[in-house]
């Protein structure tokens, strides 16, 4: 580990030597777990390129029509806790790279947040210690008609994103990701 400094008064954190940003290593990598070779300089259409949790422009499946192509999804219900059921009914997953996604491929259904020390969802930078990614277990199907019906099961703990460190989901705000890292289709509130 490379020891922490002082920058300006701040303190940073200790960082392992082989950690890069989320959004640096997407870059690098071109988003291939979220696009074909001829669409990997951007995200799916309507997701964010942005590694932690985003809020969808429409959160709602049943309002506004598809011709933005960003996808819109409903879960029920918005808050849980790990062991809850959640159900996924989503519209407008249009783009080619939707169309082309298997239930079980990438990153299948996740949960993410960038974490602290004691492993709660932070949004300082500053506080950031682990981008926690949870997997669940998952059930989904996409229709030809671009439409999300599906569940999955809120998990108990998560692996940091290039770290072997595994850590609780613990309560406050996190992205669902539905096939790859930067895939964000919803917010779901934990509670425990």
């Amino acid at each position: 580990m490379e020891s922490g400094g002082e920058v300006s008064g701040v303190r940073s954190r200790a960082r392992p030597r082989n950690w890069l940003p989320v959004g640096i290593v997407a870059a690098m990598v071109g988003l291939s777990g979220c696009a074909t070779p001829d669409e990997r300089s951007a995200a799916p259409e309507g997701m964010s390129s942005s590694p932690t949790p985003t809020t969808p422009p429409v959160a709602d499946a049943s309002v506004g029509a598809c011709s933005d192509a960003q996808p819109r999804v409903e879960l029920v219900p918005r808050a849980a806790s790990p062991g809850d059921r959640v159900r996924l009914r989503g519209r407008c997953f249009v783009s080619r790279y939707w169309s082309r996604l298997e239930p079980q491929e990438g990153y299948g259904v996740a949960l993410i947040a960038s974490v602290d020390d004691t492993g709660h969802p932070v949004e300082r930078e500053r506080d950031i210690t682990c981008e926690l990614i949870a997997h669940a277990k998952h059930r989904f199907a996409l229709d030809d008609r671009g439409r999300l019906r599906g569940s999955f099961e809120v998990p108990q703990d998560g692996v940091c994103f290039q770290q072997n460190e595994t850590r609780p989901v613990r309560s406050g705000k996190y992205g669902l990701l539905l096939g790859c890292h930067t895939c964000n289709v919803a917010t779901l509130k934990i509670r425990r």
